[in-house]
């Protein structure tokens, strides 16, 4: 046999034998299948694209539930647009959308309630082709739900571990 099929072949259990105990001493990684240490969570609908897109992610993290005995998550999002650059002939070329967010978090036994507020703001070029300009403005508000999304989760999970 050649050498290089007993290195490969080596190495391969070698692999094995390093992973293998892994699986039987019950490791996880810490926040698999949206597993977050807080216990059940129901995520409540939130209005507006980006309030739908960041419901989603929010549910991929903490791991949605429909439990009468789950801890329930309301956010609102206020999204404000504005002007921010002007061109030739005053014509805006640049858009900023700002979201305001407020969440809350209810107690249940020994958790306590946790609630909290912020604003984000992302932009996008103004074109002059319509459909442009709604896909610019899509993918912004993509940015921005995927922010608000993380910024909720870590701020919960901070706060929650520093009771």
């Amino acid at each position: 046999m050649p050498i290089s099929f007993l290195k490969r072949l080596f190495v391969g259990l070698l692999a094995l034998l390093f992973i293998a105990p892994l699986n039987a001493c019950g490791f996880q990684p810490l926040y698999a299948n949206g597993e977050s240490g807080l216990g059940a969570i129901n995520i409540k609908p939130i209005d507006g694209r980006i309030g739908y897109l960041v419901g989603q992610q929010l549910s991929r993290k903490f791991g949605d539930s429909e439990s009468s005995n789950a801890r329930v998550l309301k956010v609102t999002i206020k999204n404000s647009f504005s002007n921010a650059a002007l061109g030739q002939n005053s014509f805006t070329t640049r858009t900023i959308v700002t979201s305001n967010v407020n969440y809350e978090l209810d107690g249940i036994g020994n958790n306590p309630k946790i609630t909290g507020s912020f604003s984000e703001t992302s932009g996008y070029d103004v074109v002059g082709n319509a459909y442009g300009e709604v896909a610019f403005a899509a993918d912004a508000e993509d940015k921005l739900s995927n922010v608000i999304s993380d910024r909720i989760w870590l701020e919960i999970l901070r706060k929650s571990h520093n009771k």
